[in-house]
């Protein structure tokens, strides 16, 4: 073989391996869910109630811990969870007893599930329906 088809063979291997690389940081990137950290959020209002520092952990470990599913569910959720990062941003929770919650932040939708989530939104919906 030529020292120049070897050249080429390398450099094309070195090529599709960087594109591989982006290509596939670019479609991880693009299909998480949000990221939600706790000290990047200011409060979490769900109705006219605050959620205490204590439910706002809560929230937050469920819904790291969720996992994103398919988008072709969909249901009104009887409860709203208006998360207010501290950028100003608002991250936009809904859910109730349907087994998958929803979340809309910087005009995209996405479905998540996650048992601990769930759970809350159920406490959530009991507290909701006793304070109506």
């Amino acid at each position: 073989m030529k020292k120049l088809d070897i050249w080429f063979l390398n450099t094309n291997r070195v090529f599709s391996r960087i594109l591989y690389c982006l290509l596939l940081v670019l479609v991880s990137g693009c299909s998480g869910k949000p990221r939600l950290q706790l000290q990047e959020v200011r409060s979490a209002q769900f109705g006219n109630t605050i959620a205490s520092s204590a439910v706002l952990a809560e929230l937050v470990t469920a819904y790291q811990r969720a996992s994103l599913i398919r988008e072709d569910v969909e249901t009104t959720h009887p409860v709203r969870v208006d998360v207010v990062l501290a950028s100003g941003e608002t991250l936009v929770l809904w859910g109730g007893d349907t087994g998958f919650q929803t979340v809309a932040f910087r005009g995209r939708q996405f479905n998540l599930q996650g048992e601990e989530l769930e759970a809350l939104f159920h406490r959530l919906l009991a507290f909701h329906q006793t304070v109506q």
